[in-house]
């Protein structure tokens, strides 16, 4: 691309963007708190970028306006930044003329703006060389331009017109792009060789210029050569050539940019199918992603009833299928850990085994199914009983229960089975034989050493059990110590 550059207030990442091998530019980093003061350091300089990291430009922009106000300036905000600096532009004075404020995410745009920029201050540099010299050398009247050969190599499109947009002179670079010869060029309209849509706009921009309105910032066009030939995309601008404040013609500045146009385009298309490979490959992860959440929360799913299936299947291995009462097994595993533990801090324990009187008639008389109501009825009965905390029932076989009461003194323990023995007579369950269902129930209470024998505590109670059943049944009897 070519060009010097003054990047003020860039991060380092920033003016990596600008800066070999990115570009062709030649950039210098400049503190925009020690801007110098001699404006000698500005004539190598084509353009001035200025990142956000100068929240406040106005400062080094009065200072190069003051130093060269002709000098183009980009600065470098984001869309939300961009009209509260416009804003503050507008009444500060003293600044350069050519300030464009330039999105931060165009970066590929704003570089082809920096290499017109630098080809147009190189033209118009030469073409002012030309110009002096020509009048020193008595140069010919107005009419008759020739360039000299600085400009006829200049490194773009310089075309000469009056103010009816006629060609007085065109150097070689614009040769190529108009399609016509230096002397076949002139006279003819520089207008006519351009789009019919863009020809009332260059028309006006001539005409600007003569009246000394129209701005130096390149405007975009495209032409095609005499004869045919392909579409040429253009920057073009306009400058006015005088002297002692007489405007004599106008140059138009025609700077050929199709292949950095064409490059541009093939970008943005390389990055529109990027983004739509990177779409789609986001689209196939948030799938991915839906599918494994969903995966994730079937398998917590599966989890929790696993889970619940497994209590349930805990419940089932220590409950009684009939009763819903504690099972045997349950009695063998958790009587031992209650007698430790109350063996340990000093506690009592109190035991009943509970028989149903005369449940063999019972059953022969009405059927099993019948005695298994009976059953549910009288564990229902004994469970509401026992509510303490660390109280559990289990049918111990049969028609026996076990109730087994943790921290439960003698007394308690004698309550609690006059208690039972009450509710059972109170629910006057029919008995085919003896009138009304009754239970016998043997009580023990031990501490200490006792309760070094589970097994031991069990006996006793069955044994004060089968006391109570010999005295006439429907009672409860203590064990003795």
């Amino acid at each position: 691309m070519g060009g010097r550059i003054a990047l003020l207030g860039l991060e380092d990442r920033e003016a990596a963007e600008f800066q070999p091998p990115a570009t062709e530019l030649d950039c210098v980093r400049i503190d925009p708190d020690a801007l110098p003061d001699d404006p000698s350091w500005l004539e190598p300089i084509d353009a001035v970028v200025i990142g956000e990291n100068l929240r406040d430009p106005v400062p080094a922009l009065t200072a190069l306006g003051r130093q060269d106000a002709n000098l183009p300036v980009f600065i470098l905000r984001s869309a939300d930044a961009r009209q509260a600096l416009v804003n503050r532009l507008r009444f500060a004075p003293g600044i350069g003329r050519h300030i464009r404020i330039w999105d931060h995410d165009s970066i590929d745009s704003l570089l082809l703006e920096l290499a017109a920029a630098a080809h147009r201050k190189t033209s118009q540099e030469a073409l002012a060389r030309g110009l002096d010299a020509a009048r020193q050398h008595d140069a010919p009247a107005s009419d008759s331009y020739v360039l000299d050969d600085v400009l006829n190599f200049a490194p773009v499109g310089i075309v000469v017109v009056d103010s009816d947009a006629r060609i007085l002179a065109v150097n070689r670079e614009g040769e190529k792009l108009l399609g016509w010869s230096q002397v076949n060029a002139r006279g003819h309209s520089l207008i006519s060789r351009f789009d019919v849509g863009q020809r009332e706009a260059l028309s006006t921009l001539i005409a600007d210029s003569f009246a000394g309105q129209a701005s130096t910032v390149p405007l975009a066009f495209s032409l095609r050569r005499a004869g045919g030939g392909a579409q040429r995309d253009l920057h073009l601008s306009i400058g006015r050539i005088g002297h002692g404040g007489a405007v004599e013609a106008c140059a138009a500045y025609l700077d050929d940019v199709t292949e950095l146009v064409q490059s541009k385009r093939q970008l943005e298309l390389v990055r529109d199918q990027l983004e739509q490979r990177i779409a789609a490959r986001t689209r196939a992860l948030s799938e991915v992603k839906r599918r494994l959440e969903q995966r994730t929360q079937d398998l917590e799913a599966s989890n929790i009833e696993l889970e619940r299936a497994k209590q349930e299947l805990e419940q089932l291995s220590v409950k009684d299928a009939l009763t819903g009462l504690f099972n045997r097994r349950y009695l063998d595993d958790r009587l031992p850990e209650e007698c430790r533990r109350l063996r340990r801090s000093g506690g009592a324990l109190s035991l009943m085994m509970i028989d149903i009187d005369h449940f063999k008639p019972y059953n022969d008389a009405l059927g099993h199914p019948a005695g298994d109501r009976c059953l549910v009825q009288v564990a229902d009965l004994i469970h509401a009983a026992c509510r303490r905390t660390g109280e559990f029932v289990a049918r111990y076989g049969g028609e026996e229960f076990v109730a087994v009461l943790p921290g439960c003194n003698a007394r308690q323990a004698e309550d609690l089975a006059a208690t039972i023995l009450a509710d059972v007579r109170s629910a006057r369950l029919p008995h085919p034989t003896v009138g009304h269902v009754s239970v016998s129930i043997g009580v023990l209470t031990a501490g200490g050493d006792e309760l070094a024998d589970p097994d031991a505590l069990l006996s006793r109670a069955d044994a004060a059990l089968y006391q109570a059943k010999a005295e006439g049944r429907d009672r409860a009897r203590s064990a003795e110590a």
